[in-house]
């Protein structure tokens, strides 16, 4: 009897020292989770800004209808990712942002494109104004330097700001951009260009315990956490596998198909030429992608429109989480990201108008 009794009291005990174990465990990857999850906006003297405090500071009104907002000429700031692994990030896990004197982030150049120079105008969103990387790690530098070892009189100016959707880069373009006399137009989309994104991510699940326990006990948290995330994936690989292939849409889908018919008429009636690149939704590159559809219509749209699409999906596809994404809690493209981007822009630029656009109409 005394022997069974024993017997338990271990197993009791090495059960209870366990579970504390993973319990210490699960504070530290929470106590890591959110720091990534909670990263903030500083000013360069390492100032935290709250996001409402930095929307009112750096972002200001379009002056005319069609845009929601633009940022402030010459700000800085800084994005801080405490967790941060990359390695171009400062000791705080930081990088720096600065626009120049029409709100644009990096180099700007003229306004008014001095003769002889060629010019390639970029319009998008948070990927093109580079979230999370340096300014001279940008897909729109690492073009530049290419293009300029065939093409020294070339220059890129990148006019992407964060937030803005298909539309609202065609208004760009014909209020601000045209007036910059490009030679070529790069016209930068993210799948959420096509779709909304908000109802994509996973929801929370619940184990049916106190919630005195989930505040006090990170195991549960933790597990909760994980089992949606598996739940989510397993949805919507099953859901929206590429072995079903449907076309799902929504309002930015009829919105982007506007948007690429009032760009094709433009550019058609400015005699320009346009690449559009669409940026695919990275959290699904590993397994079964669920918006091929879209990708479709990206590129019927695109063509009816005279535009050049350029999908990065099969470039990006077998790329781990840890190599594409800037930090564990945001998904936009790394260092490597943009290099590749680059890359594949690089390629069908030359092809189509050769390695220094020797075969682009000029302007």
């Amino acid at each position: 009897m005394r022997r069974i009794l024993a017997t338990v009291i271990l197993t009791l005990t090495s059960l209870v020292l366990a579970l504390c174990m993973a319990e210490g465990v699960a504070r530290v990857m929470h106590s890591r989770t959110r720091a990534a999850q909670y990263g903030c906006n500083r000013l360069p003297d390492g100032t935290p800004l709250a996001e409402r405090a930095w929307a009112s500071r750096f972002l200001v009104p379009w002056p005319l209808p069609g845009v929601r907002h633009g940022f402030a000429p010459m700000a800085r700031w800084k994005f801080c990712y405490p967790a941060g692994r990359q390695p171009y990030l400062d000791s705080g896990g930081c990088v720096s942002y600065a626009t120049g004197p029409h709100g644009y982030r990096g180099p700007e150049g003229l306004w008014h494109k001095p003769e002889g120079r060629c010019r390639i105008l970029i319009i998008g969103d948070s990927v093109s104004f580079g979230i999370g990387v340096p300014t001279d790690s940008l897909y729109s530098r690492h073009l530049e330097r290419r293009l300029r070892r065939n093409r020294p009189n070339l220059d890129v100016v990148n006019m992407g700001v964060i937030g803005y959707l298909a539309s609202e880069g065609v208004v760009v373009l014909v209020q601000q951009g045209l007036r910059r006399s490009p030679d070529l137009v790069v016209w930068q989309l993210h799948i959420n260009d096509l779709i909304a994104m908000e109802g994509w991510g996973p929801q929370p699940m619940r184990l049916g315990l106190p919630d005195s326990w989930r505040k006090s006990l990170r195991l549960i948290w933790l597990i909760e956490h994980r089992l949606a995330l598996t739940r989510h994936t397993r949805e919507m690989n099953g859901k929206y596998g590429e072995k079903a292939d449907p076309v799902i849409t929504d309002q930015r889908t009829e919105d982007f198909v506007r948007a690429a018919n009032w760009a094709g008429k433009v550019l058609f009636n400015n005699a320009l030429s346009c690449v559009a690149v669409l940026y695919p939704y990275p959290d699904f590159l590993g397994g079964r992608y669920p918006f091929m559809g879209l990708h479709r219509i990206f590129e019927t749209e695109c063509r009816k429109a005279g535009i050049i699409p350029v999908d990065l999906l099969p470039h990006l596809r077998r790329l781990s989480q840890d190599k594409l994404w800037v930090d564990a809690s945001d998904n936009h493209p790394s260092a490597q990201g943009h290099r590749i981007m680059a890359d594949v822009l690089y390629q069908v630029i030359a092809d189509h108008f050769g390695p220094g656009l020797e075969r682009l109409q000029p302007r």
